[in-house]
């Protein structure tokens, strides 16, 4: 759930039931607290999950880039990304 990369630590991937958020940032915290030192954390999070945003504006997290979630086919009505706290990585969701 996190791991060393280039430039600091990616989180993720990170699900929970949507209606206990809480628990997202419980995880969110021992991530952080296993890191020490000055390391930067990167964390992708689907825009649309607006408590995994507020949850990471709280910990004075900066978007650092956008992505664009395309799709082949028919698209589908409702995308279920509630319980996404952070994703894998953009390769894998």
């Amino acid at each position: 759930m996190c791991y060393e990369a280039e430039s600091g630590y990616r989180i993720g991937p990170l699900a929970c039931n949507p209606e206990n958020p809480q628990v997202a940032c419980e995880l969110l915290v021992e991530c952080m607290k296993a890191i020490r030192g000055n390391e930067k954390f990167y964390v992708g999070v689907p825009a649309v999950n607006g408590i995994a945003v507020e949850i990471l504006q709280d910990f004075d997290f900066g978007q650092y880039s956008k992505s664009i979630r395309m799709y082949f086919g028919e698209k589908l009505e409702t995308e279920r990304v509630d319980g996404v706290f952070a994703i894998g990585g953009p390769e894998k969701g």
